[in-house]
């Protein structure tokens, strides 16, 4: 059988290409910080040729050198709180990306099937007694998520060098929406002072709520939205037509269908992706108990093979059900050219 990549890309050739702007902008504008640096040393060594170099000088030059990596000005950022060029304001443009995403994404809880009634699912219900601690919370759970997705996916690559960097590569692997993303990288750089003193302002009172509950959702929602990408891509790449449909509860993260035009003799996969990932979980039970007991949502349940897939690192242990089988990622791909008939070493 082919060996499977576990990395699929939607531009594998130039898969830090946003990044790389970033970092080349910087070093286009640290360059010009020194020549004008460099510029002003001059000119004050020619006023006073005796006084020598101005140590002043060397100081704002190695400044200007640090702050334009990403690294650093995400380091300095996070410990001080200052806001730095490069950084996303609470702005129309934020709201309006935060908005898209509260809209098309489900609130849903990855351990269960079925949302429950609270709408944040990281930041307390009073996090607006301390909107910075609350952004931190944010970050923090954020950048576990981030580190997650590359260890199911890049399980033996090296992460970039910044959370900034992950989130771009995850954008033009095409395993974050670029709402998602925006949203994303504002957690990242938004000023804890800044969040709390625009929560405190009549006029950006609303966009601060709009977009902490909107961050609160995508982020919890990273590795599921991932997950479904991942499988979603690895089924296009061999050929198969994916079909959504509407009517699901609003509190299950959507199943979707999938069939081959090559083999439309072969029943057609209700596929179903679930973070089954704690070893004691019930999910693949409940899941399983939701697909035998509703099989009338679409007339393709008559015929569809359900399918549950979860992550490659999941811990859970499930019972072997050939009805409604449950597999990790790799296993299911791995049945998946079975089902194609690929044959072995092609």
């Amino acid at each position: 059988m082919a060996s499977l990549p576990s990395l699929p890309s939607a531009t594998p050739s130039l898969p830090d290409t946003r990044a790389a702007r970033e970092n080349q902008r910087a070093l286009i504008l640290a360059s010009i910080g020194l020549l004008l640096v460099a510029g002003a040393a001059f000119l004050s060594h020619q006023w006073d040729s005796h006084s020598g170099l101005n140590v002043v000088y060397v100081m704002l030059a190695l400044v200007i050198v640090a702050l334009a990596f990403p690294f650093t000005r995400e380091w300095l950022a996070n410990a001080t709180n200052v806001k730095l060029p490069g950084g996303l304001e609470i702005s129309r443009q934020l709201e309006d990306a935060t908005e898209t995403v509260r809209a098309e994404l489900p609130t849903v809880d990855e351990d269960t099937e079925k949302a429950g009634p609270e709408v944040l699912k990281i930041i307390s219900v009073e996090w607006q007694e301390d909107p910075s601690s609350a952004l931190k919370e944010l970050r923090k759970v954020l950048r576990k998520k981030v580190s997650w997705v590359f260890d199911e996916v890049h399980p033996n690559k090296r992460r970039p060098a910044t959370d900034s960097a992950a989130i771009c590569k995850l954008e033009n692997e095409n395993l974050m929406s670029t709402q998602e993303a925006r949203v994303a990288k504002a957690v990242l750089r938004a000023s804890g002072r800044m969040v709390a003193r625009s929560f405190d302002n009549d006029e950006t009172h609303q966009e601060v709520v709009n977009f902490m509950v909107g961050a609160d959702r995508a982020t919890y929602q990273l590795k599921l939205i991932a997950m479904d990408r991942v499988v979603r891509h690895g089924l296009r790449e061999r050929g198969f037509h994916l079909l959504d449909f509407n009517g699901q509860p609003p509190g299950r993260w959507p199943d979707f269908y999938a069939a081959h035009p090559s083999h439309l003799a072969k029943s057609p996969l209700r596929i179903t992706i679930r973070m089954a990932e704690k070893t004691e979980s019930n999910l693949i039970v409940e899941t399983r108990d939701r697909m035998r007991g509703n099989r009338a949502e679409t007339p393709l349940d008559e015929s569809a093979q359900c399918i549950i897939v979860v992550p490659n690192t999941s811990q859970t242990r499930w019972d072997d059900d050939e009805e409604i089988p449950a597999m990790k990622r790799n296993d299911f791909f791995t049945w998946i050219d079975q089902y194609l008939d690929v044959p072995r070493g092609s």
